[in-house]
Order: C-alpha cells, then sequence, then structure tokens
C-alpha cells in the first residue's frame, strides 16, 4: 500500500480511535517496515482519526465501489480548475477556509460550537456591512473534489440550519 490509496479498516484495534472495523481510510504515508499511516475522515472532510496500521489491518478498496463522486457546483469547479492550473501540489495537504453568514451574534456562536466540536480552527466577528456575523472555519486536508464537496455540503446544511448561508471557501497556503 502506498500514499492515497483507500483502505478499509479489518482490525478492531482502532475501535477506541472511533474508528472500527469497515471503515474506510486513505493512507497518508509510509513507514520503514511496511507499516503505513491512515487518516479515517467523515463526509464533511473533518478527521476523525490518524494512526499508523500494519498492512494486514487493512485491505484495499476501489474507489469507485464508494458510489459516485457528489458532483462541485460550477463555481467549486472554478476555483478546482484555477488550482490546478497554478501547477499546485494536491499530493500535499493544505489549509482550506470556508465563509458562513449568520443574522444574528447568537446564531453564530451555536454555529461555531458545532465546527469546533468538528475541530476546525475558528474566526468569527461582525461582517465588513455589519448586519450579520461572519464565521471563518479553517481545516487542513487534501484538495480532493470528493472531500471537498463533502464539506461544502455540510457546510451548506449547517449554515441553513441556524437561518444562515455559506458563501464559499479558499485555499489559504498558495505561493
Amino acid at each position: 500500500m502506498k500514499p492515497y490509496d483507500v483502505v478499509r479498516i479489518v482490525s478492531d484495534r482502532f475501535i477506541e480511535a472511533g474508528v472500527p472495523p469497515g471503515s474506510i481510510g486513505v493512507v497518508v504515508d509510509q513507514h520503514p517496515g511496511g507499516a503505513v499511516e491512515v487518516e479515517v475522515s467523515r463526509p464533511d472532510g473533518a478527521t476523525i482519526a490518524v494512526f499508523s496500521a500494519r498492512q494486514d489491518e487493512l485491505e484495499p478498496v476501489d474507489p469507485r465501489s464508494l458510489g459516485p463522486r457528489p458532483e462541485l457546483p460550477e463555481a467549486d469547479q472554478a476555483i478546482f480548475d484555477t488550482l490546478h492550473a497554478s501547477h499546485l501540489d494536491f499530493r500535499d495537504p493544505h489549509r482550506v477556509e470556508h465563509h458562513l453568514y449568520f443574522p444574528t451574534h447568537p446564531a453564530a456562536k451555536r454555529a461555531v460550537q458545532e465546527l469546533r466540536a468538528a475541530k476546525y480552527k475558528l474566526r468569527q466577528g461582525p461582517s465588513a456591512e455589519g448586519d450579520e456575523w461572519l464565521v471563518r472555519a479553517s481545516h487542513t486536508t487534501l484538495l480532493d473534489e470528493q472531500l471537498i464537496a463533502g464539506t461544502i455540503s455540510a457546510m451548506r446544511r449547517l449554515a441553513a440550519s441556524f437561518n444562515g448561508r455559506y458563501d464559499g471557501w479558499q485555499v489559504q497556503d498558495i505561493k
């Protein structure tokens, strides 16, 4: 197994980390001696766990067997097209920031609580216009269209649940 291979966890050794057998992960690194580093994430891209595993604790998975990839909205696909044209290294993780707007400070605070529980780094304050609250939620992730599409979907649901709106994302660490 090599980095970026999709794997199914077949061992119960990772249950305490929140990863039961059958969970799907991605190999993110190889160690001498054959062990690999695996990341298991939620559909919205938030990391559940990162751990070292022996190859006999994993089985390869054909990503096509996991179902259709979510489609990105046109504007988000345009961002990916621009990133590809910039020759950004998609093999490395990058810091991605999502922008959510809420009508009131209490609504923003409730959203921040949920985002904090999902391990996002957060900044919040009045929007530039001052009539809404802006929440910036950032995380480090691979720039994978499926992961980003899942995160966008989760962010839209979260914003809507507090009468807010999701206003897009950007990669913060482009050089």
